[in-house]
C-alpha cells in the first residue's frame, strides 16, 4: 500500500517492522494488549 504522492511511510509501518523483527517486544506487546482488553471488556 503505497501513497500516491510519494509521502513517507507512516510510523505505524515502522513499528510493525520493528515488532516483527523482535519476538520479545512482540510477545510483551501481545500480552499487554490481551491483559488490557481482558480487564477493559471481560470484567462484566
Amino acid at each position: 500500500m503505497y501513497a500516491p504522492q510519494g509521502t513517507p511511510a507512516p510510523p505505524a509501518r515502522q513499528t510493525v517492522a520493528q515488532i516483527s523483527l523482535d519476538p520479545l517486544i512482540s510477545t510483551i506487546f501481545t500480552v499487554t494488549a490481551f491483559i488490557l482488553l481482558y480487564y477493559s471488556g471481560g470484567e462484566s
